[in-house]
C-alpha cells in the first residue's frame, strides 16, 4: 500500500506542476513556416523575414512577436521592439551569427493556439559578414602647392578576396564621370593652375559580385603663399632645430658596411639623406645586385624629392613596387611597366637609362670632356646618350682608366650608393680623363 500511495501522490504533484512549464502548458502547438531557413548577408544588407503559422482555419486574434538571439539559445532571446507583424525587415549592422524566430498566438474554438514550442522551436539562422570596404593607404584629402606635383592615391580592400577596383573623376557627392585607371593605385599628375583653390574629386569604386563600395579622394592646389598658414607646417626655426637634433642622434645602422670600404661614405650619405634603405634594419647588402623594382623606387624617390621637396609615394599593398611603377610611368621615368621583371637584377645600362629621367637634364652639367666613342664598350644606340651624359657630368667614371663601363653586367648596391650620392650632391662628382 505504501508504494501505491507514493505513486499516487507523485502523479498528483506532477499534474499540478505541469501547467507551470511552457512545454506542458494548456496551449495547443502548431508548426510555423518561414520564407527562408538560413541566409548569409553582409553588413548594410536588408533581409525580409516572413512567418506563417499553420493554424486551423477560423483562428482569430492572431498576434506576432519576433525575437533574436546570438547564442542560439531561446533562453537568451531578446524581444525585438516594434517587430509585431508577419513580416520583419532586418538591416544588418554588425557581423556575427543570429537566430530569429517569431512567436505567433491566436484563438481557435475558445482555445489558445501558438507556435511557441520549446521542445521543437524553428527559426531562421542568419550569418552576417563584414561588407566589402575600401581602405585608403595614406591621406585621402591632399593639399599641394606645386601644380606639377604628382599625387599617388593607394587603396586596400577588406572582406573581399579579389574585387575589381576602378578610379573615376567625380563630384563631391560621388557622381562619377570619366574612367581614369584600373587597379589599386591612381597617380594624379598635378592640378592645373586655373583650378587653384578648387577641390578636385576622384572616386574609387571596388566591386565584387553584387557588393560595391565607393570612396572619394580629393586634391586641392593652393598658392605657395598659403603654405605658411598651414597649421601643420612648423616654423623654419623648429624645422632647423629638429634637423639638428636628428643629425646629432643619427647612428649609421649597417653592420656590413665598414669605414674602410670604398663605398662607405656613399652609403652613409645616401642613407642619411633618405635615398636608400637596407635589405634589413642592420644590413645594407652592398654586394647584392640591384633589382629593377629597387631601381625604379630609387628613381621615383629622387625625382619627387627634387621636384616636391618630399617623398610621399607609399608602398603598394599587394606588390610593394606597384605604386612606384605607376608613378614612374606617369612621370615618363620609364617607357613601359617593368613589373614582370621587377625582381630580376638590373644591368648597368638599364639602371642609367632609368635614372637619367630621375632628374631634369639641366642637372647634368658637363664637367668632363668625353668624346663620342671614347668609352670602349658603349656602342652608339638607345643607351649611349644617357651613359655619356653621366660620364660627362662626373656621375660615372668607369671601371678602369679607359672608362670601361660594362653595360651588360649587373650593378651592385654599393655602386648604386655612389651614383645616388653624385646625382644628388654636385660637389661629389668626379673629374676624369679617359686614356
Amino acid at each position: 500500500m505504501k508504494t501505491k500511495t507514493r505513486i499516487i501522490c507523485a502523479l498528483l504533484v506532477l499534474a499540478f506542476a505541469l501547467p507551470l512549464f511552457p512545454v506542458f502548458a494548456n496551449d495547443t502547438y502548431y508548426p510555423i513556416g518561414y520564407n527562408t531557413t538560413a541566409s548569409e548577408i553582409k553588413i548594410g544588407d536588408e533581409l525580409t523575414l516572413i512567418a506563417s503559422p499553420k493554424f486551423p482555419s477560423g483562428t482569430k486574434d492572431i498576434k506576432y512577436q519576433w525575437y533574436v538571439t546570438s547564442t542560439g539559445k531561446l533562453a537568451d532571446a531578446q524581444k525585438i521592439d516594434g517587430a509585431n507583424g508577419s513580416l520583419y525587415k532586418y538591416t544588418a549592422k554588425a557581423s556575427g551569427e543570429y537566430y530569429f524566430y517569431c512567436e505567433i498566438t491566436g484563438t481557435c474554438n475558445g482555445k489558445t493556439v501558438t507556435t511557441l514550442n520549446y521542445n521543437n522551436m524553428t527559426g531562421v539562422a542568419v550569418k552576417v559578414k563584414e561588407a566589402l570596404t575600401i581602405v585608403p593607404v595614406g591621406d585621402d584629402n591632399v593639399t599641394i602647392y606645386n601644380p606639377k606635383e604628382t599625387v599617388i592615391f593607394l587603396v586596400e580592400t577588406k572582406n573581399s578576396s579579389n574585387p575589381s577596383i576602378s578610379w573615376y573623376t567625380c563630384d563631391e557627392k560621388g557622381n562619377t564621370g570619366k574612367l581614369l585607371a584600373i587597379g589599386q593605385t591612381l597617380p594624379v599628375k598635378g592640378i592645373s593652375e586655373d583650378l587653384l583653390g578648387i577641390p578636385q574629386y576622384f572616386a574609387c569604386i571596388a566591386a565584387d559580385g553584387k557588393e560595391v563600395d565607393l570612396h572619394i579622394f580629393t586634391i586641392t592646389l593652393k598658392d605657395e603663399s598659403e603654405k605658411d598658414k598651414n597649421p601643420e607646417e612648423k616654423p623654419e626655426e623648429e624645422k632647423d632645430d629638429e634637423k639638428a637634433e636628428e643629425t646629432e642622434k643619427y647612428v649609421f645602422p649597417f653592420s656590413d658596411v665598414n669605414e674602410n670600404d670604398w663605398f662607405y661614405a656613399d652609403v652613409l650619405s645616401a642613407h642619411k639623406n633618405g635615398l636608400i634603405n637596407g635589405k634589413t634594419e642592420t644590413a645594407y647588402s652592398p654586394n647584392d645586385n640591384m633589382t629593377y623594382a629597387e631601381a625604379v623606387k630609387l628613381a621615383c624617390a629622387m625625382h619627387q624629392l627634387e621636384r616636391d621637396g618630399k617623398v610621399t609615394i607609399p608602398n603598394g599593398s599587394m606588390w610593394w613596387y606597384s605604386t612606384y611603377m605607376d608613378y614612374a610611368l606617369s612621370e615618363g621615368i620609364i617607357d613601359e611597366d617593368l613589373s614582370e621583371k621587377a625582381n630580376e637584377p638590373i644591368t648597368r645600362k638599364e639602371y642609367v637609362y632609368i635614372f637619367f629621367k630621375a632628374l631634369p637634364e639641366e642637372n647634368f652639367a658637363e664637367i668632363n670632356d668625353v668624346a663620342k666613342g671614347a668609352i670602349p664598350d658603349v656602342e652608339d644606340g638607345k643607351y649611349s646618350h644617357r651613359i655619356y651624359t653621366f660620364y660627362r657630368a662626373g656621375i660615372l667614371t668607369g671601371s678602369d682608366e679607359k672608362g670601361t663601363f660594362m653595360p651588360d653586367s649587373n650593378i651592385k648596391r654599393s655602386e648604386v650608393a655612389a651614383i645616388l650620392t653624385r646625382m644628388s650632391d654636385k660637389t661629389a662628382r668626379k673629374n676624369i680623363t679617359l686614356k
